[in-house]
């Protein structure tokens, strides 16, 4: 496992903002944030764990650390962290992590549950990077993470519109960078496969590969391919080796042959939704 070399600042003088800090990706940020100085602003629906890891990294780092409860496809929440960053002039840091998958084809699913995602993904990950931009291009100093998917590359069924959301969130990401980095200002796309988190546990995500442990991560191998992809300057960082080479074959072959690989493999777990539901 990769060492990241921290670059420690003075206790609490800058501020990292972490959507969907309660468990996984977004919980180890946190921790690596914390680690390095900085005071936290952290994101959630499950308030009990929020509350939890504010305790661990204010005792084992001594940082100051707010807990804002946030379901971004609920309007009152998101506009509630907005103003609560219009009070700040120090986030140096943004964490776009909050985000969910439903597993469910397109028309398997209500519109209403499609729309949710759309605000939680692609809604709120703009207007939170819109709101902490200005202050980081003014002080030419920042950074912004949003947390895409090797999903983004990789469309198959039951993934319409969250694959969709990711391919936005590279190109919003992309294209910001293409404006501000001048301004030294970072933007990184994290586009991770599969992780050992809540979220994958949700959707049952992990029958397509329990039996394969190499296909996995853990969630802080993921943030130190961030970090250190950060470092370096990248702007998409697809942690992990098997990560890498699905999305690399996934951007060579054919598209035909594509779907017709997608087709092959989904058939099994179609014919035991079917079987299931009968």
């Amino acid at each position: 496992m990769k060492n990241v070399p921290l670059k420690v600042i003075p206790k609490n003088s800058q501020i990292a903002l972490i959507t969907g800090a309660s468990s996984g990706i977004g919980k180890a940020f946190a921790t690596h944030f914390a680690g390095m100085g900085y005071a936290l602003i952290i994101t959630g629906r499950q308030m009990d764990k929020l509350h939890a890891l504010a305790l661990k990294l204010k005792a084992g780092f001594g940082v100051d650390v707010k807990v804002i409860k946030a379901d971004f496809s609920i309007d009152e929440d998101l506009n509630r962290l907005l103003n609560e960053i219009e009070t700040h002039d120090k986030i140096f840091v943004l964490v776009n992590n909050a985000g969910f998958g439903s597993g469910l084809e397109f028309c398997e699913n209500s519109l209403t549950g499609h729309l949710r995602m759309i605000q939680a993904h692609i809604v709120a990950s703009t207007e939170l990077a819109y709101a902490v931009l200005p202050q980081m291009i003014k002080r030419k100093n920042g950074i912004i993470i949003n947390v895409s998917s090797i999903g983004a590359y990789i469309p198959a069924p039951g993934n319409s519109i969250y694959s969709a959301s990711k391919i936005f969130l590279k190109n919003l990401t992309e294209s910001i960078h293409l404006e501000v980095h001048q301004h030294g200002v970072k933007l990184q796309c994290l586009c991770p496969g599969l992780t050992n988190t809540e979220f994958h546990n949700r959707i049952n995500g992990k029958k397509f590969g329990m039996k394969n442990d190499f296909l996995w991560m853990n969630p802080e191998e993921v943030v130190q391919d961030s970090l250190l992809a950060l470092q370096k300057d990248k702007i998409i960082c697809v942690p992990g080796l098997v990560n890498k080479m699905i999305v690399g074959i996934s951007v060579l072959i054919p598209r035909q042959m594509y779907y017709w690989i997608i087709e092959k493999f989904d058939k099994p777990a179609r014919a035991e939704k079917i079987t299931l539901m009968s």
